[in-house]
């Protein structure tokens, strides 16, 4: 008693009070010479000092002790750890025989249950010696080792700023004040256009500094700083951070490297650099969280460190039971967040699992996340739970995406329109349990590491994208998502439905000849009636809706009423693929809610921004079929001016007039773009398979398998070193 009662944290506490805890105390006797903890332990109590002296010491690069204090009769050591969770920053042992006094984590639970001023007093204590810790080593990181009392006097001049998810530091254009360093949490650098259209540039974590560039500069404020979780971050002001460049040139060194791996993140991308804390919320009881989630973890694992979090899980982490779920104006909230900081810190993914309700342990998961995921049973109701009215409420602009789980023996997806007519989603994906690629391709996408391919339009040339798809497919390359424009939207589709090559040997039959296709008519609106085409895919896709598909699915059509590309992402497949197939003047247009929709490669004839804005920096790979160069192999007989009468003359008379037809003219000149997109895209592209089909007619459908080796033979060793290359990058990933 009297060494608590000596401690700064209990020293002012009434007697009484001290009396009622003391049993939550334990004390522990030590020989001179005996650890009382080591560093890199778990932290989980903290010792105050009844008799004796203890050495405080850490490691040096070369493995030897570093003093960094003693202490005697009321002073504590481990408090930190107490407060945090993290394992131990420090090695402390006896100097001679001495009693200490230890507090676990359990022991101030039951104080903070008992007596919550108490708990809070504590904590909050704790608390601002954690902060000067904190900043202590970002400033030595800074300026290089600094001594205490040059420490203590810049942290008395520095301002702690504290802000909640969402909130504004401060916005571009404003007048710079001061730099701010971040200490806990991240924030987001938001750069908005001319047009008001908002980009994310980049995002700043713990050590990082914002707001610099104005002070260097001297002009307005570059960009927004968003926190992008609760942060806390400390400011500089002007003045202060004028004389430290003076006193420390250091300084600017260190703030110089920030911004250089800062621009370095923004050439690669936001996407490719950041991590991500994810809240995975049930919408249905009967989902095998445990194991869908382990499972997923497992995957994320491949690409950075990785855990899984439900309540259960923090619990035995954090060391007491019924901590998840203990409110957040609870005395030992403080203690709660700095533990889910340090994991933070410590992980690049963190899967937290909420549960199915507004609980205290979910609004913490959604406090810390970067976005949500909604888990759902396929065969559940569609209705909008409340806990994702509380989110739309409490998180407004989070990202939120959909995982529909699916029994075993599902076979093609159905009702996803119910689920997303209902909800505003970024994207939705379909789980089928026991199918682990299907929880393969679900954390590459999550993780911004998913394999996309786009196949061009080309007309009967697309055929080679099928043998492209093969060889891909033997080679182990796992595609997660797929889409293209014309004859490259029918052969993805025809892979999302089923994901076998050899149905899209079969699917392909159906277009194998242009008497299959063509079924000419009066050419007063196109020069087909297109009555068999419609019939031809309606016998391949049926009813099939796009969101209805396993594999992400996407395809290209133009709208001439708007003059612009349409992106098909939902709706009837058949329908889409028919857009997407409309050639001017070979089809006639497809009208869908009043507008007419034509050949997507009128516009987008190779869409690889739409596969990478759809990825967030995952591998874009393209088939184009469209040759640079197309040469007829006998020269046209053209002059200036041509009668279509002479023509079809000539053609009565077999004479050898070689003339090119409207509809391959078309074709080309669609072709045409694809072959400029490539030149464009270039750098959106990250593996390009170019078969070389110009022997082949764009018309010449009989020709499917020549087509389908040439695909194959131009994609097979590409295909083996990049499976080769991503192997080779998931190793790195899991060694880094």
């Amino acid at each position: 008693m009297n060494a608590i009662r000596q401690s700064e944290f209990f020293r002012d506490l009434d007697e009484a009070v001290l009396r009622e805890i003391e049993h939550e105390f334990k004390q522990v006797t030590l020989e001179p010479g005996a650890y009382v903890f080591r560093e890199g332990e778990a932290g989980d109590s903290m010792y105050i000092v009844g008799r004796g002296k203890v050495r405080v010491c850490g490691t040096a690069e070369d493995g030897s002790e570093v003093l960094i204090d003693e202490h005697s009769v009321g002073a504590c050591v481990g408090e930190i750890a107490l407060l945090t969770g993290q394992p131990r920053t420090a090695t402390v042992y006896t100097l001679q025989a001495s009693d200490l006094i230890q507090l676990s984590k359990h022991g101030l639970m039951q104080i903070a249950n008992r007596y919550p001023q108490v708990a809070l007093q504590l904590t909050s204590a704790i608390l601002p010696r954690l902060q000067r810790m904190q900043v202590a080593h970002i400033l030595n990181t800074l300026f290089g080792k600094l001594e205490s009392d040059v420490l203590k006097a810049l942290q008395a001049e520095m301002q702690w700023v504290e802000l909640h998810k969402g909130e504004v530091l401060f916005r571009q254009g404003e007048v710079g004040d001061g730099l701010y360093i971040v200490v806990t949490g991240r924030v987001q650098i938001v750069y908005t256009e001319e047009d008001g259209h908002e980009r994310l540039l980049a995002e700043a974590s713990v050590g990082e500094t914002v707001g610099e560039v104005a002070l260097i500069t001297g002009d307005p404020r570059s960009a927004t700083i968003v926190a992008a979780r609760d942060s806390n971050l400390v400011k500089l002001p002007t003045a202060l951070f004028e004389r430290l460049l003076d006193e420390y040139p250091r300084m600017m060194t260190q703030i110089t490297r920030i911004l250089m791996r800062r621009q370095m993140r923004m050439l690669k991308g936001v996407h490719a650099t950041r991590s991500y804390n994810y809240a995975l919320i049930p919408l249905s009881h009967d989902l095998p969280l445990r194991v869908l989630t382990d499972q997923l973890a497992a995957v994320i694992a491949r690409f950075g460190t990785a855990i899984p979090l439900d309540s259960g899980q923090f619990d035995v982490l954090y060391g007491v039971d019924g901590a998840s779920q203990l409110s957040l104006t609870h005395p030992l909230d403080i203690a709660i967040a700095r533990w889910m900081n340090d994991i933070d810190f410590r992980y690049e993914y963190v899967l937290y699992v909420g549960d199915p309700n507004a609980s205290p342990w979910t609004t913490r998961c959604l406090a810390q996340a970067d976005r949500v995921i909604l888990l759902a049973s396929a065969d559940d109701l569609p209705t909008v739970r409340p806990i994702e009215r509380l989110i739309a409420q409490r998180f407004p602009n989070i990202r939120t995406e959909l995982v529909l789980l699916h029994p075993s023996q599902t076979t093609v997806p159905q009702g996803a329109a119910a689920w997303l007519d209902v909800r505003t989603v970024e994207r939705h994906h379909h789980i089928r349990r026991d199918e682990p690629q299907h929880v393969r391709r679900l954390g590459r996408l999550l993780t911004g590491n998913g394999i996309g391919l786009v196949l061009s339009g080309g007309g009967a040339r697309g055929y080679a994208h099928v043998g492209a798809i093969r060889a891909l497919q033997e080679a182990g390359v796992e595609i997660d998502a797929i889409g293209g424009t014309s004859m490259g939207a029918v052969v993805a589709a025809g892979y999302a439905l089923k994901q076998a090559v050899d149905s899209m040997f079969q699917i392909a039959e159906q277009f194998a000849s242009t008497r299959k296709l063509f079924d000419p008519t009066l050419p007063l609106v196109a020069l087909n009636r297109a009555a068999k085409l419609t019939a031809a895919l309606k016998a391949v896709f049926a009813d099939t809706q796009i969101e209805d598909l396993w594999l992400p699915y996407f395809c290209i059509s133009t709208n001439l009423t708007r003059a612009e590309p349409i992106k098909h992402q939902r709706g009837l497949l058949r329908q889409a693929v028919r857009g997407s197939l409309s050639i001017p003047a070979v089809f006639p247009p497809l009208q869908v809610g009043g507008e007419l929709l034509v050949d997507g490669g009128a516009m987008n004839n190779f869409p690889v921004d739409v596969m990478a804005d759809f990825l967030e920096g995952g591998m874009v790979i393209g088939c184009t079929v469209s040759p640079i160069r197309d040469a007829p192999k006998h020269p046209f007989d053209l002059e200036d001016s041509i009668s279509g009468w002479t023509v079809l003359l000539n053609r009565l008379l077999r004479r050898n007039k070689r003339v090119p037809t409207l509809a391959k003219t078309i074709l080309r000149s669609l072709e045409v773009s694809s072959v400029y997109r490539v030149r464009t895209v270039e750098d959106q592209v990250d593996l390009l398979i170019r078969p070389d089909a110009s022997q082949y007619s764009i018309l010449e459908f009989d020709a499917s398998g020549p087509l389908f080796e040439l695909g194959y033979a131009a994609t097979q060793a590409k295909a083996q070193r990049l499976a080769a290359d991503v192997s080779r990058a998931v190793r790195v990933a899991i060694k880094g």
